[in-house]
């Protein structure tokens, strides 16, 4: 179990590099998952914004929670598809004016996950301590999270 924690905690501190190979295919793997009879032509186009990002390009969004925020996304396009699509689609619920980016709003989740487990001190000493969309990193309580000890 330490030995899965540990991979956790170094993915969970890996900032996203546009420029990386590894991380630009995992952002094509996205986009064939949510757009599988369109081609990903770009990585920055408006077309990501209906998959739920803020703007043009993922990579804006993702600078928050880093690589493991994306591999959140992915698990759930790839073990929950029916669930991915209905999100994404927005196909349950009355629709509203004003709605929060789907992909976005999954980055948040992921990003308090980590508060909430203890992984968002190896965010912060990777450089990327700051919540995504230019939020304030709460402070979460954790009396109520059982003692290792």
């Amino acid at each position: 179990r330490l030995d899965a924690w540990e991979r956790l905690e170094a993915r969970a501190a890996e900032p996203f590099q546009p420029d990386s190979p590894q991380h630009e295919a995992l952002l094509r793997r996205l986009w064939a998952i949510a757009f599988p009879s369109l081609p990903c032509t770009s990585l920055k186009s408006a077309q990501w914004k209906e998959m739920g990002w803020q703007g043009e390009d993922p990579a804006t969004d993702i600078r928050g929670s880093g690589v493991f925020g994306l591999d959140c996304l992915l698990y759930l396009a790839d073990v929950h598809p029916a669930t991915w699509t209905r999100l994404m689609e927005k196909l349950d619920g009355q629709r509203s004016e004003w709605e929060y980016p789907f992909a976005a709003a999954g980055l948040n989740v992921q990003f308090m996950l980590c508060e909430v487990v203890g992984l968002s001190e190896h965010r912060a000493r990777a450089g990327r301590g700051a919540a995504p969309h230019g939020g304030a990193a709460a402070e979460v309580p954790t009396a109520h999270m059982a003692s290792s000890t």
